[in-house]
């Protein structure tokens, strides 16, 4: 596995699942949720398979496609029940995914259902991420370093 993070997907209040990047030597990697057991933390379910399509477009010593993921949500202020979008980017795949959920979370659904809404290209290695209503319309933009250019890229869902 590459990245991990800690999320509260569903907004249920506490965090509940592990979004994991993996690249395997195949060409390929993926995106994962692993759902962790609220009782015990040491417990963590299978793997739910997101995507797993990225390509590394970047062929040198511990390059892999994708690097990061960076768990968020579209509103600044979300409601418990929102769905949070997922962006995976960084490392060798030069582009920023961004996954939207499916579905409405209905009678306490765990579903983990995603499309890929967007690939953005930046032919760059993105460095990071940020997130923040920076513009005070309830939306939240997102801000996305480009390593070598030192580009910082902006996706506002304002906007969108």
């Amino acid at each position: 596995m590459y990245a991990v993070r800690v999320s509260d997907l569903r907004s249920t209040g506490k965090p509940s699942e592990l979004v994991v990047t993996n690249y395997k030597y195949s060409g390929r990697g993926a995106l994962f949720v692993y759902v962790l057991d609220s009782g015990d933390p040491t417990k963590v379910g299978p793997p739910i398979t997101l995507y797993d399509e990225f390509h590394n477009v970047q062929w040198m010593p511990g390059s892999g496609a994708p690097g990061f993921v960076f768990p968020h949500f579209a509103r600044a202020a979300h409601a418990k029940g929102d769905l949070a979008n997922i962006f995976v980017a960084g490392d060798g795949a030069e582009q920023a995914y961004l996954f939207e959920p499916t579905h409405a979370m209905v009678n306490g659904s765990k579903r983990y259902e995603y499309k890929l809404g967007d690939d953005i290209n930046y032919m760059d290695t993105v460095g990071g991420m940020a997130v923040g209503d920076v513009d005070g319309d309830g939306m939240n933009e997102v801000f996305v370093s480009a390593y070598e250019t030192g580009q910082v890229h902006v996706i506002s869902y304002g906007r969108r």
